[in-house]
């Protein structure tokens, strides 16, 4: 209510006071003036942290890397929460990785019969020098897995890296 009243002043003293309109427009002037430097400030932040996102997925190839005996463990039986573990061995001779993105499907077997009852794409933060390699654990979720009508089965596919 207090700025509905410091709004009709300010109106007021702009209508009535020609010295309050100059300044008043002299600071509207300057209100819009930094709103778009702000802007240009912001967009610029912006498209640099694109570019440097962009270079970091190219820095580290598929082929340099190696995902050793990943398991995924339920939480508790019949839970659609797992844990994902497994090693991580960069080979790359000049970055660090520092994020993977891995595809993880879900299936649902009955005899030789599979279909897919989950899907879920996990980013997984880590670090892991050149040429070394790194233990990971991380929470995985299904929604909705439910029960299996046979078995549960799952594999994995790499859909990108980062590195630094």
């Amino acid at each position: 209510m207090v700025w509905v009243l410091v709004i009709l002043g300010v109106l007021a003293l702009a209508v009535f006071s020609p010295g309050f309109r100059a300044l008043a427009l002299a600071g509207l002037g300057l209100l819009l003036i930094l709103g778009i430097v702000f802007f240009a400030y912001l967009r610029y932040e912006q498209t640099q942290a694109d570019t440097e996102r962009a270079e970091a997925r190219r820095r580290v190839a598929p082929q340099e890397i190696d995902l050793v005996d990943l398991t995924l463990k339920p939480m508790y039986a019949g839970s659609s929460s797992f844990t994902l573990a497994g090693r991580v061995r960069n080979r790359s001779r000049q970055y660090t990785l520092t994020r993977i993105e891995l595809r993880l499907t879900m299936k649902d077997c009955v005899d030789a019969v599979c279909e897919v009852v989950g899907e879920t794409i996990e980013s997984i933060s880590l670090s892991v020098p050149r040429g070394q390699a790194r233990d990971m654990d991380d929470y995985v979720s299904f929604t909705a897995l439910g029960a299996p009508r046979g078995r549960h089965t799952w594999e994995y596919a790499l859909v990108s890296l980062e590195g630094r």
